[in-house]
């Protein structure tokens, strides 16, 4: 459908001093047709003709040469005046502007390609965006123009996990009976077949939705709305019938509707920042959203190796990722020698036997989130249908301890890059975050609370670090803390500051076992433990595409295996 979009020519003034001469071609995304606004030197005659003659060379700049005389202005601008002609038939333009300011002169110019029809309407602008100049009448070109659309490549359809039917959900889920359905299954094919049950309520339970962009800004009210509709019916009035009585009431409805819209904007603000503690992940996102930061650059580099489709860019945070991963091959001798600070304890028994109600507890400590894993179970679902679920996880996670192992339909999970520090481009300047499965973030919490029970007293007081209750303030206190006693006792003082570099991709998984072992856990639940870190899959994803990353992984047992654990019983 043709549509009138209005353009506001700015003054001469507001111009830049060299008039510019040429164009670049338009790219795909604009529709054929683009004005060119090129102010002329102060010349007093008549628009030029339409010029549809092309042209055979590129155009140079116009030189502006100073007068020394009235004869000799005259006779300057009469060469400038042909130059200028000249110069706007070698670029193959027509001109649109046939305004005359106040003494009868049309000194604005605006061009448009000569081999374009052109269907367009001038009138002076009854709201200029810049303050009005003599002799510079400010006005609208309103042209009509196809408006092109275009798909979204990305996929317009989500699932809507705020509107889903929990109830009927519950109801479906509490008539399976997953007794009969994982009685002779093992570990990993009870997993599969749970995950697909579930998956298959989701589609039925939970509405797939049309992804809109937003209509208008969030601050914006029905009133507004309803200002903005009055103001751009004022303003197709006033170019149907450019009349100083339609200007005004033009500018009367532009200025309410701007008012409103600068006293919400603030109010929104204001808003926005006072839910900083609160909301933190919505005031950074107006952050990102203001500062044009959020996604990734479409061309990416990584040691000299460019990269511009989505699959390259995946693949260059690939090779980026595992580079960071250590494979190292550790002798027993050496894993042997790591672990000897651990103190040997008996076994502390069998693994631990998961009831429906540790399930309940464990869900209550998850996040609703709306996001998914490589499984499309996200944790909302998780906390939503937690009665029905309960038992058969209970169920399941059972199966697992007691055979060893950890399904391998769990261990998949999605990296995603993250912008650290330094250029946007460069490949290095990003860390992945791995995004797990639901369902096995809920068991690590449920095998995390035994392990933590059994280990606590053998933690070293100076761990800070992913302990209940602590961070990094408390490290900060107590260090301070000491500093003071030690300089009240006049006794010198040395400190030693270290980082570990990618930590958690550096951890040697046969060293963790082994000092788990040593603290006494044996049987099926050490060799789940040894499952749980192998054999794990992870995947880069942007967009709508994945690369493969196969490498080590390690989450949960930083605390337990490079810590130096006290010898206390």
């Amino acid at each position: 459908m043709p549509s009138s979009q209005p353009l506001v020519v700015p003054p001469q003034s507001m111009l830049p001093s060299q008039p510019l001469v040429s164009a670049q071609p338009p790219p795909q995304t604009m529709p054929l047709l683009q004005p060119l606004v090129l102010p002329p030197p102060q010349i007093q005659a008549p628009p030029p003709p339409l010029i549809t003659q092309p042209l055979q060379t590129a155009p140079q700049a116009l030189t502006h040469a100073a007068p020394t005389s009235s004869s000799s202005s005259t006779a300057t601008n009469r060469i400038l005046k042909h130059d200028l002609l000249d110069e706007y038939s070698t670029a193959n333009l027509s001109q649109l502007n046939d305004l005359c300011n106040s003494s009868n002169n049309v000194l604005d110019l605006c061009y448009a390609s000569s081999n374009v029809p052109v269907n367009c309407a001038l009138l002076p602008a009854p709201s200029p965006l810049v303050k009005d100049v003599r002799h510079h009448l400010p006005f609208l070109v309103s042209i009509s123009c196809t408006v092109f659309t275009f798909s979204d490549t990305n996929g317009s359809t989500f699932i809507d996990y705020r509107n889903g039917n929990y109830d009927g959900m519950n109801e479906f889920l509490a008539t399976v009976n997953w007794t009969r359905l994982m009685a002779n299954l093992d570990a990993n094919e009870a997993a599969v077949t749970w995950t697909e049950i579930l998956t298959q309520a989701i589609n039925v339970f939970i509405p797939k939705k049309q992804r809109q962009p937003p209509q208008h800004p969030p601050w914006s009210t029905h009133r507004l709305k309803k200002l903005k509709t009055v103001k751009r019916a004022a303003l197709k009035k006033y170019a149907k019938h450019p009349t100083d009585r339609w200007k005004n009431h033009y500018r009367s409805k532009n200025r309410k509707y701007s008012l409103l819209n600068n006293q919400l904007f603030r109010r929104h603000l204001n808003r926005t920042q006072s839910r900083l503690k609160r909301e933190p992940k919505k005031f950074w996102n107006h952050v990102n959203e203001q500062r044009k930061e959020t996604g990734l650059p479409t061309s990416m580099v990584l040691d000299g190796d460019e990269a511009t489709t989505t699959e390259s860019i995946c693949d260059l945070f690939r090779r980026q990722f595992c580079s960071v991963f250590n494979n190292e091959t550790v002798a027993d001798s050496q894993v042997a020698r790591a672990a000897s600070n651990v103190p040997l304890r008996p076994p502390i028994g069998p693994h631990p036997v998961i009831s429906s109600e540790s399930v309940r507890r464990a869900c209550a400590r998850l996040k609703s989130s709306n996001s998914c894993g490589p499984d499309g179970i996200p944790a909302v679902v998780l906390k939503k249908c937690c009665d029905a679920l309960a038992e058969p996880l209970a169920q399941l996670f059972n199966t697992s301890l007691s055979t060893g192992v950890f399904p391998c339909f769990w261990k998949k999970s999605f990296v995603f890059p993250v912008h650290k520090k330094g250029p946007k481009r460069d490949v290095r300047n990003y860390r992945g975050i791995a995004a797990l499965c639901a369902v096995s973030k809920l068991f690590e919490v449920i095998v995390l609370d035994f392990i933590k029970f059994n280990c606590c007293d053998y933690i070293a007081q100076e761990q800070h670090g992913f302990m209940a209750k602590r961070s990094t303030s408390s490290n900060l206190v107590t260090y301070s803390s000491f500093i003071l006693r030690t300089m009240q006792k006049r006794k010198q003082i040395d400190a030693i500051y270290t980082d570990l570099s990618a930590a958690f991709d550096k951890l040697n998984h046969r060293i963790a076992v082994a000092k788990l072992e040593r603290l006494g856990f044996s049987g099926s639940l050490l060799e789940w433990l040894r499952s749980y870190l192998t054999g794990r899959e992870m995947s880069v994803k942007l967009l709508n595409a994945t690369v493969q990353v196969l490498c080590q992984f390690a989450k949960v047992w930083f605390p337990f295996s490079n810590n130096n654990i006290s010898s206390r019983s």
